[in-house]
């Protein structure tokens, strides 16, 4: 093997380098998408079980010749046997990639195996003949501890490769690994992008949207936002919850999107066969220009009105970056006793702006007011008695976070009016536990 490329990082004082290097190889795997945008993600497949197996056995052809896809072959053991590899410490795993584009082999597959502590080798293959969304070729990550607080890492390649072939590696991957290992901490959990649903589902649920509704949306789109990011980005939320409602059996009779804006995700959802309504407290001109099919609402939602000021047959409630609303959506769930998803964004208490930053757990200092007012939010639906599950969005925002509430099968706690009463009583005693809604005109 040759040098590709190297850099050498010296940390403030002594790092298990191991660790450090098996938490690199961890993110590349599970985050690779975000390097390389011809990604949706990244699953595991897990060794142990038929599925590993077969897939390896398929890759590789009698004479061990291993197919990289778009008519590229490379003998196995030239690649991944470089040093035999210990009984007790059989580090393979391989991963399914699921592209974006069906340009791209949806029989993707990365493998790697660490031939000792320091020393990491991949290979991406097909079991097909279309091109990989990756580098169909081989190559190393590499650490070496040069002294007790500098280490050295480094991307190595098979010395009949020629390293112009390996320029995206070097110009991109390469910069964001070493930024990543400089970074490591080692306590922080990795959350994964779309981890409750199925993201070869989503991904092909997504592209159809895309294609089929999102592009002549974009090219239509009149609001002063940037259609590439809104239009796309609503795409990525009906698809998940398309995937989400799928895989847990429980697609909505009738959703209800509260504070629904320009109404995009209530369209999309509307025109993949599921029904609902959005509604908000000012209408929208795009309504009746692009979305006149869709079920949008012109409605004042009051948290403390019977019934919200929803339709009477609402089973799942939609919170995305509804902002005074947020806190309230898993309190009205709760009293619906329905399901619901929101997605936090601005920061707002039951009733003013969210301002707070909780002391960081195990940690000095505070959490940002974001991680705060997350914290806040999932603190009323677990208290709910909601089953609460956390994932992060594939979607261009700063803002992914999502919190999917689902009723238990035993229902929701037996006193929850007495839970509703105490969260959304107010801190200076006030008696009054009035919502304010946003005005209808937002003065500029």
């Amino acid at each position: 093997m040759k040098l590709l490329v190297e850099d050498s990082c010296v940390f403030e004082q002594a790092i298990s380098v191991i660790d450090f290097f098996d938490k690199l190889i961890e993110l590349w795997c599970e985050k690779m998408h975000t390097v390389n945008r011809r990604l949706t993600g990244t699953v595991q497949i897990e060794e142990g079980n038929d599925k590993f197996e077969h897939i390896l056995g398929r890759a590789k052809s009698e004479d061990g010749e291993i197919h990289l896809g778009a008519g590229k072959n490379i003998h196995f053991s030239k690649v991944i046997l470089i040093s035999p590899v210990s009984d007790d410490n059989p580090s393979r795993k391989i991963y399914q990639l699921t592209p974006k584009s069906s340009r791209y082999s949806e029989e993707s597959y990365l493998y790697l195996e660490k031939i000792d502590a320091l020393t990491c080798v991949f290979l991406c293959f097909t079991l097909d003949e279309n091109e990989p969304p990756v580098i169909a070729l081989p190559y190393q990550f590499q650490c070496i501890e040069v002294d007790t607080n500098c280490v050295k890492l480094a991307i190595l390649i098979p010395d009949a490769k020629n390293a112009e072939e390996y320029w995206w590696t070097k110009d991109y991957a390469f910069p964001v690994l070493f930024k990543w290992f400089r970074t490591i901490n080692l306590d922080r959990k990795m959350c994964r992008t779309n981890r409750l649903i199925d993201i070869r589902d989503y991904a092909r649920t997504y592209r159809k949207m895309k294609n089929s509704i999102g592009r002549q949306l974009a090219e239509q789109w009149t609001e002063q936002t940037d259609p590439q990011k809104f239009v796309f980005e609503d795409c990525g939320i009906a698809s998940y919850l398309l995937e989400l409602w799928s895989i847990k059996g429980n697609r909505p009779s009738f959703f209800a999107d509260l504070g629904c804006g320009n109404g995009l995700l209530v369209h999309l959802l509307n025109k993949s066969g599921v029904k609902g309504c959005g509604l908000d407290v000012r209408k929208r001109d795009i309504w009746s220009s692009l979305m006149a099919s869709a079920d949008l609402r012109e409605s004042v939602v009051d948290p403390n009105a019977e019934g919200f000021g929803l339709p009477p047959n609402v089973d799942f409630l939609i919170g995305n970056h509804s902002d005074e609303l947020t806190p309230w959506i898993p309190v009205m769930a709760a009293r619906l006793n329905c399901n619901f998803m929101v997605i936090p964004c601005c920061p707002f208490g039951f009733y003013a702006k969210y301002n707070t930053k909780d002391k960081a757990e195990g940690q000095k200092g505070r959490m940002s007011i974001y991680e705060s007012f997350l914290n806040f939010v999932r603190k009323i639906a677990q208290e709910l008695g909601f089953d609460l599950e956390e994932d992060r969005l594939s979607i261009p925002s700063t803002k992914r976070i999502c919190f999917v509430g689902t009723v238990p099968p035993n229902g929701l706690f037996c006193n929850v009016n007495e839970v509703i009463e105490r969260l959304t009583k107010r801190k200076d005693n006030s008696a009054d536990t009035q919502f304010v809604a946003r005005p209808k005109q937002i003065t500029v």
